[in-house]
């Protein structure tokens, strides 16, 4: 009792394979369209993560070299400007790559 017999788990294993295999084949057919669209979506969220990581450096720039001898005020606003420039580029990417991300959604969801 509790025994499965190997007949039985092995024609649900091949059936299981067969199975995942179909889904795979019916997932990839449906990203197929839209590649462009994916590969698009993966280079706006790499460059968002770069993006990213640029801030805390100016930061660091701001209170080692301006901020704590007190002064440098030229350099003090050509930083604030390069932090803003990173701000509103770091804005439109996300804004770019949830309209991205929006396009992959619909399309996906149309054709299943």
């Amino acid at each position: 009792m509790g025994k499965i017999p190997y007949e039985l788990l092995e024609k649900a294993m091949s059936r299981s394979e067969v199975d995942k295999q179909r889904v795979l084949r019916r997932l990839l057919s449906l990203l197929k369209p839209i590649w462009p669209l994916l590969i698009i979506g993966l280079a706006l969220s790499i460059l968002l993560r770069i993006l990213n990581l640029i801030p805390p450096y100016l930061m660091k720039m701001l209170v080692n070299e301006v901020l704590v001898p007190q002064r440098g005020v030229e350099k003090l606003y050509l930083l604030l400007a390069a932090l803003l420039a990173v701000y509103v580029a770091q804005a439109v990417v996300k804004v770019l790559n949830e309209y991205i991300n929006v396009k992959i959604n619909l399309n996906v969801f149309t054709y299943s």
